[in-house]
């Protein structure tokens, strides 16, 4: 578990560096959104391939979405709502480890 942290730890230095907002972290999977581009995702999960190896697998591409505050009266949160979420985590868990794959 201590390299699934530090791995997160890394992976979310680097993403805000870069100027990406973290939507949301759930068990060993980060959410993270840009307006920086296209050539921006392309360039940023190339690199994070790079530097994390065979520790990272990436799915990144654009989707329009909701983003902002999210919730009710009693639990509000800031993030977003991905449509077609599972087809995306379900390309994320056949990808292979150190790879990055971009999605429509």
């Amino acid at each position: 578990m201590d390299e699934v942290q530090l791995g997160l730890e890394t992976a979310c230095k680097e993403l805000v560096a870069r100027g990406y907002l973290l939507q949301s972290l759930a068990s060993s999977i980060g959410i993270a959104s840009t307006w920086n581009g296209a050539e921006d995702l392309e360039k940023t999960a190339n690199g994070l391939v790079r530097m994390m190896g065979p520790t990272v697998r990436l799915v990144y591409g654009y989707r329009e979405c909701l983003v902002g505050t999210i919730g009710n009266s009693t639990a509000f949160r800031y993030g977003s709502i991905i449509p077609n979420f599972s087809e995306i985590v379900s390309v994320l868990l056949k990808a292979d480890f150190g790879s990055a794959n971009r999605i429509a």
